[in-house]
């Protein structure tokens, strides 16, 4: 294994962590989600806008666009499918574990990180959500920009 994930892998991930998360509202959100000691798994089925002073910790999983920004944190791992539309911008929006964003309809997929946003791999978010994420194992990380 490459460390690569295909876009169906992806999607097989999503659809078994579904059933069990939470659903959050689309548009606009600025609202605070599971916490540190107690993070959970989360799904937004319309685009969502993650901004202000929020905070987030562990499995989001977005099936429309995604955009992370002002100074919302973070923590855990992001999973954005569907149309692979994803972008973390802002005066200080942070992703402190992993981001991986897959076109699943069949077309390009589209990531990008700006002004003083930033994704940062991190083992110790990810080993917070673990045991969520069926058959979670780290093979591979890039570093992208």
């Amino acid at each position: 294994n490459n460390g690569s994930i295909s876009a169906g892998t992806l999607q097989s991930v999503a659809n078994a962590l579904i059933p069990g998360a939470t659903a959050i509202p689309g548009g606009s959100n600025s609202s605070d989600y599971g916490t540190a000691a107690a993070p959970g798994v989360f799904v937004a089925n319309s685009d969502l806008k993650l901004l202000g002073n929020g905070k987030g910790y562990g499995v989001l999983i977005a099936t429309a666009e995604f955009e992370m920004a002002g100074n919302y944190k973070w923590e855990g791992l992001i999973i954005v499918i569907g149309a692979g539309t994803s972008s973390i911008t802002g005066a200080d929006s942070k992703l402190y574990g992993s981001l991986l964003v897959a076109n699943t309809q069949g077309g390009a997929t589209h990531l990008s990180v700006s002004g003083n946003g930033g994704a940062y791999f991190s083992a110790q978010a990810l080993c917070r959500v673990q045991n969520m994420v069926p058959t979670s194992t780290v093979i591979a990380w890039e570093q992208v920009g």
